[in-house]
C-alpha cells in the first residue's frame, strides 16, 4: 500500500468523531504513556509545542512534539527522547486536541518547555547521542526536573 494512501486512510479515520489513536512506547513520558488514547484533528497552522501525528518513515505512525519550524520543514522530538525528528509538513497527519482521561493541561507547554526541550535534542546530535553525557549535563538536569516532573 502506498504511503499516501496510508495518510490519506488514517486521516479519514481521524475525521470520525470518535476517531482515536492508541499511544505505543516511553518517548512521550510522563504525559503520554502506553496505552492512552488521544483524539487527533487535522489543522491547516501548526504551532512550536503542538503535539502532532506524523507519517514517518513510509509506514509508522509517530507522536513527537514540534519544537522548531523551518519552513515547511517541522523538528519534532518526544518528550522523553534525545533524537530530533525533522518531518516535511506534507508528514503531519493532525495535531493531538485531547488524552482520553488526562487534564488538558497534562500535555500543553509553555514555550521555554519547548525551546528547553529543542536544546536537549540539539545537545544530544552535537554529542552523538552519548545519553550519559547528556544525562550529567545541568540542561538535561533542569529539563529533567522542571519539564518532566522527575527527580
Amino acid at each position: 500500500m502506498s504511503s499516501v494512501l496510508i495518510a490519506a486512510t488514517i486521516k479519514h479515520m481521524l475525521s470520525d468523531e470518535n476517531g482515536s489513536i492508541q499511544v505505543r512506547g516511553t518517548s512521550m513520558l510522563p504525559y503520554l504513556k502506553e496505552g492512552n488514547h488521544v483524539i487527533i484533528q487535522d489543522e491547516s497552522k501548526y504551532k512550536e509545542g503542538d503535539i502532532l501525528l506524523i507519517h514517518y518513515k513510509s509506514s509508522e505512525l509517530l507522536i513527537h512534539r514540534l519544537v522548531c519550524r523551518k519552513k515547511r520543514t517541522f523538528i519534532c522530538k518526544g518528550d522523553n527522547a534525545f533524537r530530533l525528528e525533522e518531518v516535511d509538513r506534507d508528514q503531519v497527519l493532525g495535531k493531538l486536541v485531547g488524552v482520553v482521561e488526562t487534564k488538558e493541561a497534562d500535555y500543553l507547554w509553555s514555550k521555554w518547555k519547548v525551546h528547553l526541550s529543542y536544546c536537549i535534542g540539539v545537545q544530544a546530535k552535537r554529542s552523538g547521542y552519548e545519553l550519559d553525557r547528556i544525562k550529567k549535563s545541568l540542561l538535561y538536569r533542569i529539563y529533567r526536573r522542571f519539564v518532566l516532573g522527575l527527580e
